[in-house]
């Protein structure tokens, strides 16, 4: 879509034919939304053939993406415009990388680790950029001492590390959304960069033990949870651990494997079940014991100052809800008890700190929380502060669920909103969404996660959000000793008129739009008025200031401003006042490689060697979708096949064939082998929901008379189990997806009195005697794999005018193939 600012293009889930239906449909590019083509792309240095889609954005015509060759001005807009139509080929081939650059050249290129540093000692700085601490904004390395313990404490005003307290500016990173380690250290490097000196990082259990209980944990790669934890201290980042096991998240099944509904099929999740019990103990303790060993607990000298279990847990629909959330918190404080355990946005056991989530908590904050404790005997915590999120086949004006993003303006006031009532640790939800490789994103969920945050997936500074944040992150350092050092929360003052002399009550703006919490000598000042202001401080600090400049309060905005003093109605910072350097960045596309191709095409053959029908399970209807891949979790696709038997039942000319299937899925039908319709719903749901999918078939005389059965063929493909579990109306039981039932014109072809069904997993994906094909880029048959090689540098490429030295100022990309990483 276009964000007209400095966002990458969301990728897209690999090996994808239905979904791509959803967004050229959405484009309205009718015709290669029938085509369905598919394309794979072989890397000649290994030979290893990927699948990924054929986006009618990027690959329904020659060259590069929308926008290419034409710069386009940001804007703080979410919301987008049509599509370019510029899209000639590059010189050479279609290989294309995004850059970043800014029309100023005012500022040095920030740190970067593009060797690895995974051996580098913790807050050395030798090889990675360390938080820049100030009295009551710490960083980690001003507490590491190797195995040296941190005490964390807290009381209502904030958190305290060895009885100094603390605030937090904290970012959400999930290491699975992204390409690895090297992905991690560009990261954190920015997030460092951003002011930022804690990060926020959840566990997946479905990534770690996708296949059966008896699997080993998986802690590889990007699932590598605690040697990303260990590149956040290295930095002087502390890090909030979310162990779940629920996580929600936008994230397939909420992250709860679907080996445990197999396994147990009327297990209740998230309750105090026993199977769920014993499940979630041996998880979350198995993380726990991992950190444990790596020495990353505070009590060990480590970062994880901060840890959560279960994540917004609703048990009003429960008899025994109170006994769960209080096991939940029993269960964390054995896990580890010299930290503090959290519980979001829901019921929260005595044992840990309510916490929030969403878009403005000035009325969680009013309401003391959840469990009204908040600001009383526990901190102000805003554990995701919310960013937003995009569905398939949706715009930013109307989604159906959720929200498309925020501004860098309206974020930036919220934020100030929290920390004016009281609220001590911030996390950004994203801070860097990243990308939901292979199977992993919810039901309708984009490839590209929480496109709207700071941080691009490509690791490119989200504009002008990126750095109007970091300002505001500036300003919080500066007066964080400030904001903090009273112990109690401050009360709204009144704020006088400046352009007002007279002596009585008028002076003062009316309180409901314009007020001030003043802590010693700074305030942060609010209009929530749709007209700018000026306004005077004086009088409002904690000291005996005779002179204070007037203040000019922005239309709905936050600021911070010094209160007394020298320098009292100096704004440090306005959430609606965005910097013109934030603004001064352009989009380029840039070709660094034009070796693509060239290509070959191969049809999708459901009756070859690759499908292996052989295999199939053959039963009365359908088999259910998470039993049949149950050997292949992360398996998006299934095959169904139905001989027609019944005389009469399929006509000559015009037919419909309806089918039941879960929300969030699409299904291709092919005739005697012949592809003829498809259909798809892609909402952010679950239930049921029936598609029809109209064909006409020409009967020879051989079917007439009997002598062949037709047959047909549906191939499937699951967009994600819906993340949602036991809340907003979501059940508790297993999930279930697939095709549940079908009628061929009226008539139910599902059920012991007619033809049997073959289901097997997933589909023919071998590109085997692909044939050359030329011109390059032309119309493909329908459901075609199209192959090419392409070659990749080992690192950065030396490009004037791309990525080289002629340009690398803020200049990041990084280039995934199926979630490979290939160039950082």
């Amino acid at each position: 879509g276009d964000h007209r600012d400095q966002h990458s293009f969301p990728t897209r889930r690999a090996s994808d034919l239905a979904a791509v239906v959803v967004v050229v449909a959405a484009a309205a590019v009718v015709g290669v939304a029938i085509a369905g083509v598919a394309v794979v792309l072989r890397h000649r240095s290994s030979a290893r053939r990927v699948a990924v889609p054929a986006d009618p954005l990027l690959w329904g015509r020659p060259g590069p993406p929308a926008f290419a060759g034409r710069e386009l001005p940001n804007t703080d807009n979410v919301a987008g415009g049509a599509a370019a139509e510029d899209q000639s080929a590059p010189p050479g081939g279609g290989a294309w990388w995004l850059e970043a650059t800014r029309s100023s050249a005012e500022e040095e290129a920030p740190p970067t680790t593009d060797a690895d540093s995974s051996d580098s000692p913790w807050c050395s700085g030798a090889t990675t950029p360390v938080v820049a601490s100030r009295a009551g904004f710490p960083s980690y390395c001003d507490l590491y001492g190797a195995g040296t313990a941190i005490r964390v404490t807290y009381d209502g005003r904030s958190l305290l590390f060895n009885e100094s307290r603390a605030l937090l500016m904290s970012g959400s990173l999930h290491g699975a959304r992204s390409g690895g380690p090297r992905s991690w250290r560009r990261a954190l490097d920015t997030a460092v960069e951003q002011g930022l000196n804690a990060m926020e990082i959840y566990v997946f259990w479905n990534a770690h033990q996708a296949s059966n209980a008896s699997a080993a944990y998986d802690w590889s790669g990007n699932l590598d949870v605690t040697g990303l934890i260990a590149e956040c201290a290295k930095r002087g980042l502390f890090v909030t651990l979310r162990l779940g096991p629920y996580v929600c998240a936008e994230w397939t099944y909420g992250g709860i494997p679907a080996w445990l509904g197999l396994e147990y099929p009327d297990i209740e999740y998230r309750t105090t079940d026993p199977r769920w019990l014993a499940a979630m103990a041996d998880f979350v303790g198995a993380v726990a014991a991992r950190v444990r060993a790596a020495g990353l607990w505070a009590s060990q000298g480590g970062p994880v100052v901060l840890a959560q279990i279960e994540n917004e847990l609703d048990v009003d629909d429960l008899d025994d809800g109170a006994a769960y959330v209080a096991w939940c918190g029993e269960l964390a404080v054995g896990l580890e008890p010299d930290v503090p355990w959290l519980m979001c946005n829901g019921a929260a056991s005595n044992l840990t700190i309510n916490t929030y989530n969403g878009q403005d908590g000035a009325d969680f904050l009013a309401q003391h929380g959840q469990n009204g404790r908040v600001l009383v005997d526990q901190p102000a915590i805003w554990t995701e502060n919310e960013g937003g999120y995009q569905l398939w086949g949706e715009s930013a004006d109307a989604p159906s669920d959720y929200f498309w993003g925020t501004s860098a303006a309206a974020l930036a006031r919220a934020t100030l909103r929290w920390i004016a009532r009281g609220g001590s640790v911030v996390n950004y939800y994203m801070w860097a969404g990243g990308s939901n490789l292979g199977a992993s994103a919810a039901a309708g969920i984009t490839q590209g996660y929480a496109f709207d945050a700071p941080l691009c997936s490509n690791m490119i500074p989200h504009q002008p959000k990126f750095d109007h944040l970091r300002s505001m992150h500036a300003a919080l350092r500066r007066v964080a000793r400030a904001l903090l050092a009273s112990g109690t929360v401050a009360a709204p003052s009144k704020v006088r008129d400046a352009t007002t002399t007279t002596t009585n009550a008028s002076i003062f703006f009316d309180e409901a739009t314009v007020r001030a919490f003043v802590y010693d000598d700074v305030a942060v000042v609010e209009n929530d008025g749709a007209d700018a202001l000026t306004a005077s401080l004086l009088g409002v600090g904690g000291g005996t200031t005779t002179t204070c400049r007037d203040v000019r309060l922005a239309p709905t905005s936050a600021a911070l401003v010094i209160a007394g003093g020298d320098e009292c109605g100096t704004v440090l910072f306005d959430s609606a006042v965005v910097a013109p350097e934030a603004t001064m960045y352009r989009r380029r596309d840039v070709v660094v490689r034009g070796d693509l191709g060239p290509w070959s095409d191969a049809a999708l053959d459901l009756d070859g060697a690759a499908a292996a029908w052989d295999d199939a399970v053959v039963a009365d209807g359908p088999v259910e979708f998470t039993a049949l891949t149950a050997k292949r979790p992360s398996e998006q696709y299934a095959r169904f096949r139905r001989d027609v038997s019944e005389r009469g039942l399929l006509r000559d000319g015009a037919n419909e064939l309806v089918v039941q299937v879960e929300k969030s899925s699409g299904v291709l039908l092919f005739v005697d082998g012949a592809f003829r319709a498809h259909a798809h719903e892609q909402s952010h749901d679950q239930g049921a929901v029936n598609l029809s999918l109209g064909f006409e078939y020409a009967q020879v005389p051989s079917v007439m008379r009997g002598g062949v059965v037709p047959t047909l063929d549906l191939v499937y493909e699951s967009f994600g189990y819906h993340n949602l579990m036991g809340r907003w109306g979501a059940g508790r039981a297993a999930k279930t997806k697939g095709i549940y039932a079908a009628w061929l014109n009226g008539v139910s072809i599902v059920g012991s009195s007619g033809a049997p069904w073959l289901s097997a997993p997933g589909l023919p994906r071998g590109a085997d005697g692909a044939v050359p094909r030329t011109p390059q880029h032309p119309a493909t048959p329908p459901c075609t794999w199209s192959v090419a090689d392409f070659d990749v540098a080992p690192g950065p490429v030396d490009a004037p005018g791309a990525c080289g030295p002629a340009s690398a100022k803020r200049f990041y990309g990084v280039l995934q193939v199926k979630g490979l990483e290939a160039i950082g």
